[in-house]
């Protein structure tokens, strides 16, 4: 059926019609991590296949589920931690085959994620546990986990926030009634004010102070009053970035275009723009704008004309 590699074993099999019977394809790994790229990317008829996940050492795929702009995801940890998340573009944005998506999940010691699952409000979660045992629990089990965040919030004296999606407004991480719940004199950085804030009274360049005393400091461009830090981090960040495609033998630069980082970065290649997030948006602004003629050739034109004369 496919030429797999030594060692390489099949993951996940999925039955679909055709590659219009959903919007995207999910894919979660072991240690966490999860994308989400259009399904018509997968078509192909290569015998050999196509990447579809760019796997990190020692992860593996243990999940892949087709799914629609909106529905919720719900990834379930083998210690029984869980997270549920709606897969919009704003909590989840489309990637390219080739990336290795964003870290979806954090675990504690050993733990890892078991499985993702595309679930709605009328029907049930079915679990089975490695000794047998099977237990059927409604979606509202999983919404224990967003009121244990909202019980540790206010408990806290600041939080930071700085969740940001290029090209995207900002996911909201703190509601208005989590504010609310808040002590007063508690702070809130928010450093996506700019794209609109994670929390939900965010102002975008205004330092606020609600009814009951909460602070949000929406203050844009915060790098800019830490100049020494910003300027250091930013610099250990870009030497981050290119240090991996330095080949050592060569004394030189080799960027290969399958690389993830590679991928989400290239703007134009070959004078065509290769970025797809750029040419939505130049498509969306009504496309690049024709240079106008240019004056000089024209004079010129009309000298030589008058000498031929």
């Amino acid at each position: 059926m496919l030429a797999l590699q030594p060692g390489e074993e099949i993951a996940q099999i999925l039955d679909i019609a055709n590659y219009e019977a959903a919007q995207y394809l999910v894919l979660a790994t072991k240690k966490g991590m999860v994308k989400k790229t259009a399904l018509t990317q997968y078509d192909t008829n290569r015998s050999g296949g196509i990447i579809a996940i760019n796997l990190k050492e020692e992860d593996e795929l243990v999940a892949a589920r087709l799914v629609d702009e909106g529905d919720d995801v719900l990834l379930v940890t083998k210690a029984g931690m869980s997270l549920r998340f709606s897969a919009t573009d704003q909590a989840l944005r489309p990637m390219g085959r080739s990336t290795a998506g964003v870290i979806g999940m954090h675990f504690r010691g050993e733990d890892h994620l078991l499985s993702a699952s595309v679930i709605n409000d009328e029907g049930f979660v079915f679990v089975v546990t490695e000794g047998g045992y099977a237990k059927e629990m409604p979606p509202e089990y999983f919404e224990k986990q967003k009121q244990k965040v909202r019980e540790h919030l206010p408990k806290q004296d600041i939080i930071v926030t700085t969740a940001l999606i290029p090209g995207r407004p900002a996911p909201k991480l703190i509601t208005k009634d989590m504010v609310e719940s808040m002590k007063n004199g508690s702070v809130i950085v928010d450093m996506a004010a700019e794209a609109g804030g994670n929390c939900e009274l965010t102002k975008p360049g205004e330092v606020t102070t609600t009814k009951n005393g909460v602070i949000i400091d929406g203050r844009v461009n915060l790098p800019s009053m830490l100049a020494e830090t910003a300027s250091a981090l930013f610099a250990k960040n870009l030497f981050n970035f290119v240090s991996p495609h330095f080949d050592k033998e060569k004394g030189t630069f080799v960027f290969k275009d399958d690389d993830a980082t590679v991928e989400g970065t290239l703007v134009c290649k070959d004078g065509k723009i290769a970025n797809e997030r750029v040419s939505e948006a130049l498509s969306n602004a009504g496309g690049s704008k024709k240079a106008p003629a240019k004056k000089a050739d024209a004079k010129s034109e009309t000298k030589d004309s008058k000498k031929g004369a």
